[in-house]
Parts: structure tokens; sequence; C-alpha cells
């Protein structure tokens, strides 16, 4: 981890703090006491740095740690697709990938599994369903919530969590520049409009 942290910032400490393209071109580096330029700078080193968090986070999900986790879904039934020459059935489980898709899954399994037994005489099978189906959704989702640790921990020991941390920081950074520039365009179409 520690290789990695250095890398990105080697990549960092090489970035310009002026446009790419003339660091592209081997242009020298602008310096001007003009706050024009000052600010346009900082925009672009902002932008840069940002270019490079998420260059850092790619390269992270692209890693065998990454690759080999687990994935983010559990078995919440079947589905019969037919038989084979032998007459055996053939089935494909279908998957759940988030804690929504499994309520809702187990929910309308019970639903359905409950509309069989409607009455007063059935009200006995009707609270052993209920909580079959209880028990059911509780595995399910202490299954998911398991893989879930499990790819938590995986991308914290591998650098992927922090590598997105400051990924989604310099994001917030450029997108505040965005929202000062939108800010700053109404403003002057404001002064425009009353002049």
């Amino acid at each position: 981890m520690q290789g990695v942290d250095s890398r990105q910032s080697e990549r960092i400490k090489r970035m310009p703090n002026t446009p790419v393209l003339a660091a592209a071109e081997g242009l020298p580096i602008l310096t001007s006491p003009s706050p024009l330029l000052e600010t346009f700078d900082r925009h672009a080193h902002a932008y840069a740095v940002d270019s490079a968090a998420w260059t850092a986070v790619g390269d992270f999900e692209d890693a065998p740690q990454i690759w080999a986790m687990p994935e983010a879904r559990v078995q919440c039934g079947r589905t019969l697709l037919g038989r084979d020459d032998e007459g055996k059935e053939i089935w494909q489980p279908s998957y759940c990938y988030s804690v929504e898709s499994i309520t809702k899954r187990i929910e309308e399994r019970r639903d359905n599994h409950l509309s069989m037994y409607s009455g007063d005489r059935n009200k006995a099978l009707r609270a052993d369903v209920e909580a079959q189906y209880a028990r059911v959704l509780k595995e399910k989702l202490d299954q998911f919530a398991a893989v879930e640790a499990d790819r938590k921990r995986i991308e914290d020991e591998c650098g992927y969590t922090q590598a997105m941390e400051a990924a989604r920081g310099t994001s917030a950074v450029v997108k505040e520049i965005g929202n000062h520039r939108e800010t700053e365009a109404r403003g002057d179409q404001d002064y425009l409009q009353e002049g």
C-alpha cells in the first residue's frame, strides 16, 4: 500500500499547475501576478489532480484482489429452463444484488404462498408460512451482509477504499469550481439584463 500511495503522490508532484496542453508542448510554466492567470492555474491543477486520483482508482479496479472479490449477490431462487434429453430438469439459479431486491423477492414469494391459505381455518398455516419466510429472509440478508463485509475488507486491505475517498474529495473540489463558474455566469446574465 505504501508503494501505491507514493506512486500516486509522484503523479501529483509531476503534474504542472498550468493547462495540460502547455505542459505537453513543453512550454514554460506561466507565472504571473495576474489574478485571472492564477485562477486558471489553480483550476487546471485541480482538474489534473482529480484526473490522477481517478486514474489511481482505475488502477485499483484492475488489481487481482478486486477481480477475485466475491460478487455482491445472493441466490434467492431458481428458474426451470426445461429438461435435457434424458428427462432431467435443468435449473438456472436466480440472484438478488441488493437488500431491497432480496426483500422484495422473498416477500413476493411469501405473498404468493399465503394466497393459497385464505380464510379463518388456515390461520395456523398462514402463521407457519410467514415464520418460514421470515427465517428465509433473515438467512438471505445475513448471507448478503457477509458477502458485503468480505468485499469491504478486501477493498480496505488493497487500498481501493482510500483511493476512492481521495478521488471523491478531488471531484468535490472540481465540482465546486463548476458551481462557482455557474454562479458567476448567472450573476453576469443578471447584470446584463439589468443594464
